[in-house]
């Protein structure tokens, strides 16, 4: 298990730069199967995740970091036990949330994207200014998961509805919805 970052301010952890969360999420919480793969097929979703993403530093754990694809316009800071794993490794989300600030500043991106895995996202829970949540209608099967439980129980205020689009979960067409919550 991840310690949580825990700095009191999210800007102020995160050095003045704004700090977000970014995740699709299935009714029943699931976010990726064990190897990293999503457990649906949304390319709206996807469409909407690198437009959301592009200009800023990107913050994953290893198994996340894998599967990406090309990060064009983005720096990756991937969390790993081992921080050898990456150009820009960490071994903990202090460390980095500082490497993001520094690549940020360095770099001249716009924010800090927290991308996952379910680990990452319970390790920076509350310690975002706002949260993209792509709503899976359907219950999925996967390993990884969102901490609903505890996403709930902040104080999002719904900054707004960002539109509707569909995705093929276990080859059933079913709806989504994007979110965007602010802290």
């Amino acid at each position: 298990m991840i310690a949580p970052a825990n700095p009191s301010s999210a800007h102020a952890r995160s050095g003045g730069v704004p700090t977000f969360m970014i995740a699709a999420v299935a009714c029943n919480g699931v976010i990726g199967r064990a190897d990293g793969s999503l457990p649906w097929h949304a390319p709206a979703d996807l469409r909407h995740f690198k437009l959301t993403t592009l200009n800023c530093v990107l913050v994953s754990g290893r198994v996340t970091a894998e599967t990406l694809p090309d990060l064009a316009s983005r720096d990756l800071v991937t969390i790993s036990r081992s921080a050898s794993h990456a150009e820009h490794g960490a071994q903990s989300p202090q460390e980095a949330l500082h490497k993001a600030q520094q690549l940020a500043r360095h770099n001249g991106r716009r924010a800090i994207a927290i991308i996952g895995g379910g680990q990452i996202y319970r390790a920076f829970l509350g310690q975002v200014d706002e949260a993209y949540i792509s709503h899976i209608n359907a219950n999925a099967a996967g390993s990884a998961t969102f901490p609903l439980e505890d996403h709930e129980a902040l104080p999002w205020r719904k900054r707004a509805e960002l539109g509707a689009f569909e995705a093929e979960v276990d080859g059933i067409q079913v709806e989504g919805r994007f979110e965007h919550l602010e802290a």
